[in-house]
């Protein structure tokens, strides 16, 4: 099966190197050669870290290639929910399947891509959009499928964890802390989508149509970020032995189901998500059969969200194996 990638950033020039240098590990379980047929990219002068010799061309023309009868899989990883939306739309429209790590556009229109896909008879995966590495759709859509599932809580957006953490340990300010974060690269150059809250909105608006087929606007989602948080607040859950993290909840209570994406105390200790910082993601996941499941690990980053998509084009060769 031939792949080709919409965007060549950090997470898909991980993907491309997977499948250059791997290729016989993921041939032998997955069942089928997987060859990567191109990539597309916004920049072509841009210099590239991953070798894209033997013939795989690069192109700046994302439509060309996401409908191209050389590709069979297309995967995107491009930021925003445009051209993404309309791309991945022409992909699934040219009988293609698609695997995306975009969680703006599975949140916003993940209901109508679904359909579409649906419609042509191919696959639209996602499993890279919430908590990377971390399986927790596959989770919710397979080990917990027999289960009634009453809650789920997360702590999912690394730029809060690491600005929190500055202003609780250090004393920093929110904006040197935030300034710190873009030095790192922990922060986008306008983090407002993180610390604003958006990107756990999205994350738990898909959460919750995976746990209960929930349609949810991400307008919808209560949203409170962390601009408000001050340093004496995080000092004094520091002295009563606590922490204050973004916590994204979904309770569904009688059919009805309720997201709220807010700064929350947390308890050291006690709440198994106090601890999750940095980079890394948490979920906890309370069902009638399973009771309480924990799921964390590393939810950002070019490789670990790599692993994700190379598990979603590993499943889709499965599938076409087995056919």
């Amino acid at each position: 099966m031939r792949v080709g990638l919409l965007g060549l950033g950090t997470v898909n020039t991980a993907v491309a190197r997977r499948l250059r240098e791997e290729a016989a590990l993921l041939e032998g379980r997955s069942g089928k050669r997987l060859s990567l047929a191109g990539a597309a990219v916004f920049d072509l002068g841009k210099p590239r870290d991953v070798d894209l010799s033997a013939g795989i061309g690069i192109t700046d023309d994302a439509h060309a290639l996401a409908t191209s009868d050389s590709v069979d899989i297309v995967v995107e990883a491009t930021p925003g929910t445009d051209p993404a939306r309309h791309l991945i739309a022409a992909a699934l429209d040219a009988g293609k399947h698609v695997v995306t790590a975009n969680k703006a556009v599975m949140a916003t229109y993940g209901g109508e891509l679904s359909a579409l896909a649906l419609a042509h008879g191919v696959e639209l995966r996602h499993g890279a959009s919430v908590g990377a590495a971390v399986p927790i759709l596959e989770l919710l859509d397979n080990a917990l499928a027999g289960d009634r599932i009453s809650s789920i809580e997360a702590i999912c957006n690394g730029t809060t964890n690491f600005v929190l953490e500055q202003m609780q340990a250090h004393g920093a300010t929110f904006q040197s802390a935030i300034e710190e974060a873009k030095r790192l690269g922990f922060a986008e150059a306008d983090p407002s989508m993180d610390v604003d809250g958006w990107d756990a909105v999205f994350k738990l608006v898909i959460l919750a149509a995976h746990a209960w087929g929930a349609g949810v606007e991400p307008g919808e989602v209560h949203r409170r970020g962390i601009r408000d948080i001050a340093v004496d607040d995080l000092q004094r859950a520091d002295e009563i032995g606590g922490t204050v993290k973004l916590l994204a909840r979904a309770v569904c209570d009688g059919g009805k189901v309720e997201l709220s994406v807010e700064p929350a105390f947390l308890k050291l200790g006690e709440h198994p998500l106090a601890d999750v910082g940095g980079s890394e993601n948490g979920f906890l996941i309370n069902s009638d059969l399973a009771g309480t499941t924990l799921l964390r690990g590393a939810g950002a980053g070019g490789d670990p969200t790599a692993s994700a998509i190379v598990n979603d084009v590993v499943a889709l060769a499965r599938l076409r194996a087995a056919s």
